[in-house]
């Protein structure tokens, strides 16, 4: 039986050989941002994104809320 493509060495060689451009581009832009970036600044960063995602979810889940209730008490006008 064949060996899997992810324990595959050749194959993992060759795949990383491909994308190693785009990891050490990345790497580099992580070090310059990092580098010129206080931390404060990062952790604020950080808490917008976490709380904007709480923020989102919480309007998420009151409006499917809203709409279920909405549905269920009287929803259905064709009768």
């Amino acid at each position: 039986c064949a060996e899997p493509a992810a324990t595959n060495h050749t194959y993992s060689q060759r795949a990383y050989g491909d994308l190693a451009p785009f990891y050490n581009y990345t790497a580099t832009l992580m070090r310059f941002i990092v580098k010129d970036v206080d931390d404060a600044t990062i952790t604020g960063y950080i808490l917008l994104v976490v709380v904007a995602s709480l923020l989102i979810s919480a309007i998420l889940l009151i409006s499917c809320l809203l709409a279920f209730t909405c549905n269920f008490f009287g929803g259905d006008k064709a009768r």
